[in-house]
């Protein structure tokens, strides 16, 4: 029987406090406090729930079992990289957004990323994500995932509006398919649907209306820092921010021929998340 991706049932992102704006355009999240601190340890908790599927190809998942599972963990760690200079590395924001696309979308990947690696520390160009999500009429939109984990969002802003136009030129968009057609899991089921939208002979111009361009951008927040604790004033500052946010990346982005969803994620202090990230991943790789 082929590996089938599990829904995500507790969600980490869950309710009004949590998820600030839900919108066709635009998701606006919230982490949240615990014991009056921003909750490193429950969200470095809920991404590297993640981190196997993240990490692994579709027909490696297919051989996964309770005497495989920490082999497969410990090789999913060593594949994200394995070096000590990883504080511009962008891995930690692919993963977060695979995370994030998983549980409150409910996509699931069409390759791994990683896979494209000819060593541990080396990274990757293209679509930060290339998921699929099921339609109601049982076909799927292809959801290619550009991430800026930033802590300003004015920068991250200008820098992946450049790269979502970038990847969306034809020769370059057709280079991407080519890489990742060939490596769709066998016996997946969105195998034959996807295997032909990446089909070289299938036209751009019906591949075009099923694309959606997820776009995470983290960005270090000023009501985030400020407060300690969810509180109706924090909540309403914060969806203020994330408001003017959105804007501000819509506008830069103007009108686009594919759909995109933009994804919010404002952070206390981005290097301290990532450092308690680093630290999770040298554990596991250990």
């Amino acid at each position: 029987m082929a590996f089938e991706y599990p829904k995500c049932e507790n969600k980490f992102f869950n309710g009004d406090n949590y998820v600030l704006l839900n919108e066709e355009m635009c998701l606006g999240l919230n982490v949240g406090y615990e014991c009056m601190a921003w909750r490193y340890k429950a969200f470095s908790e809920f991404l590297f729930d993640h981190l196997i599927e993240f990490a692994t190809q579709f027909t490696d998942l297919c051989k996964m079992n309770t005497l495989t599972s920490h082999k497969m963990l410990v090789h999913a760690a060593q594949m994200v990289y394995t070096t000590e200079k990883y504080g511009k590395r962008g891995e930690f924001g692919e993963l977060i957004l695979h995370a994030i696309l998983r549980e409150q979308f409910g996509t699931e990947p069409v390759i791994s990323k990683l896979y494209f690696k000819s060593a541990t520390n080396d990274t990757v160009k293209g679509f930060d994500a290339v998921h699929v999500l099921e339609t109601e009429n049982g076909n799927v939109e292809l959801w290619l995932g550009e991430v800026k984990f930033y802590t300003d969002i004015k920068e991250a802003v200008s820098a992946v509006v450049g790269e979502i136009k970038a990847h969306l030129d034809q020769k370059k968009l057709k280079e991407e398919f080519i890489c990742v057609g060939p490596h769709i899991g066998k016996g997946w089921k969105f195998e034959s649907l996807v295997s032909k939208l990446m089909d070289p002979r299938t036209s751009l111009d019906d591949v075009f209306p099923v694309i959606c361009i997820p776009v995470l951008l983290t960005y270090e927040s000023e009501v985030v820092q400020s407060a300690n604790k969810i509180s109706d004033e924090f909540l309403e500052n914060l969806k203020l921010e994330l408001s003017g946010n959105r804007d501000l990346f819509f506008k830069k982005l103007g009108s686009l021929f594919v759909k995109v969803k933009l994804i919010l994620l404002p952070l206390e202090n981005k290097k301290r998340l990532a450092n308690v990230l680093n630290e999770k991943l040298k554990g596991i790789q250990e």
